[in-house]
C-alpha cells in the first residue's frame, strides 16, 4: 500500500506543477496580448485579456497593475482600486508601480491617510525609490504635517540630490516650520539646478523676503534654527556693497560661509548640516560665486543676469562643472 502512495503522490504533484506552469504561460500570453491591444487603443479588449489572465493567476502582479493602470487612464479609479489593493502582498516593479498609482488615486480623492499608508507600503518593497519618498512627502505636506514631509524629502534627496523639485519642497517644508536658513539654502539648490523653471521667481522672491525681514528674526530654538542668526549678519554685510549685483553676491557668500563654519564645528551633524551647509560652504570657498549669484537671481532680473551669464560663458561653464563634480554630504 505504501509503495502505491509513493507513486501516486509524485504523479499528482507532477500534474499540478504542469497545470500551474501551463496557467502561468497562458496568463503571460494574455497579458502580452493585452498590452498590444492597449497600445493599439483597444482598451476594452485589453481589459478582457487582463481579466482572463487573472482568472488563471489571481495575484499576477503584472496583470493587476495593467488593469489598474488601464482603468485609471479611463477615469475609472473606483474600479481600479480593488485590483491595485491586491498588490500590497506582492513584490517587484509592478507591485511598486501599482501601489504608487494607488497612493496617487487616494491622494487625488482626498484620502491622505490611505495615500500615505499605501506609499509607505511601496517604500518597504523599494526603499531606494526617490519618487515614492517624494510622493509621500507631498501627501504629508498637504496635511500640514511639515516635519514628516521634511523627513521624507530628506530621504528622497539622499537617493537623488539632483531632483530640483525635491529641493523646492524641502525649502517649503522648512519655511512652514520657521527654519529660515534651511529654507534659503534649499531654495538656492533648487535654483542652482533649475533657474528658469516656472517656480524660479517664487523661490527667489521667498529668499529675498526672508533676507528683507531678517531684522525681525529671533532665534528661540536650538539645532538648525540657530543658523538663522547668520541671515541677519549676511544682510547687514551686503548693505555695504556698491551695486545690486555685489549685494547679492556678498549676501549669499557671507551666509554660506557663516553657516558652513558653524556646521563644521559640529560632531554629530544633522541632515541639513551635512547635506546643505557643507555643500554651500564649498561653493562659497570656490571661484564660482559670481556666476552662482547671477544664476539664482536670473528670474528676478532676467535681462541683466542673462547678459552677464552670456558675457561670462566660461564662468558659467565652471559653475556647471562644479555642480556636476561636487557631491552633497550625507
Amino acid at each position: 500500500m505504501n509503495s502505491i502512495i509513493q507513486y501516486i503522490i509524485p504523479a499528482l504533484l507532477l500534474v499540478f506543477t504542469q497545470a500551474f506552469a501551463q496557467n502561468n504561460n497562458t496568463a503571460d500570453s494574455l497579458i502580452r496580448e493585452g498590452i498590444r491591444l492597449s497600445n493599439a487603443g483597444q482598451n476594452q479588449q485589453a481589459l478582457s485579456n487582463y481579466q482572463q489572465a487573472l482568472k488563471l493567476d489571481p495575484y499576477n502582479a503584472k496583470a493587476l497593475y495593467q488593469v489598474g493602470f488601464l482603468l485609471h487612464s479611463n477615469a475609472r479609479d473606483q474600479e481600479a482600486i480593488p485590483y491595485l489593493q491586491k498588490l500590497s502582498t506582492a513584490s517587484g516593479t509592478y507591485a511598486v508601480n501599482g501601489l504608487n498609482l494607488l497612493g496617487s488615486i487616494y491622494d487625488n480623492s482626498k484620502q491622505p491617510d490611505k495615500a500615505i499608508q499605501t506609499y509607505q507600503a511601496a517604500i518597504k518593497i523599494d526603499p531606494q525609490n526617490r519618487e515614492l519618498f517624494y510622493n509621500v512627502a507631498i501627501a504629508y505636506y498637504k496635511e500640514q504635517k511639515f516635519p514628516e514631509a521634511e523627513s521624507s524629502l530628506a530621504s528622497a534627496l539622499k537617493i537623488d540630490p539632483t531632483h530640483a523639485l525635491t529641493h523646492r519642497m524641502y525649502a517649503l517644508a522648512a519655511f512652514h516650520q520657521g527654519k529660515n536658513a534651511v529654507c534659503i539654502l534649499a531654495f538656492c539648490n533648487f535654483l542652482l539646478l533649475d533657474p528658469q523653471s516656472s517656480q524660479a521667481l517664487e523661490a527667489y522672491t521667498n529668499i529675498e523676503r526672508i533676507f528683507a525681514g531678517s531684522a525681525a528674526i529671533k532665534v528661540t530654538k536650538p539645532g538648525v534654527y540657530t543658523y538663522d542668526k547668520y541671515i541677519v549678519q549676511a544682510e547687514v554685510a551686503s548693505k555695504k556693497a556698491p551695486t545690486s549685483a555685489d549685494r547679492t553676491l556678498i549676501k549669499f557668500k557671507t551666509l554660506f560661509t557663516l553657516i558652513g563654519e558653524s556646521a563644521g564645528k559640529q560632531t554629530n551633524k544633522d541632515f541639513f548640516s551635512s547635506f546643505y551647509a557643507d555643500y554651500f560652504y564649498k561653493l562659497a570657498q570656490s571661484d564660482n560665486m559670481p556666476a552662482f549669484s547671477h544664476m539664482v537671481s536670473l528670474s528676478a532680473n532676467k535681462q541683466v543676469n542673462s547678459a552677464w551669464l552670456t558675457e561670462h560663458a566660461q564662468e558659467l561653464g565652471n559653475l556647471t562643472n562644479w555642480v556636476t563634480a561636487t557631491t552633497h554630504g550625507l
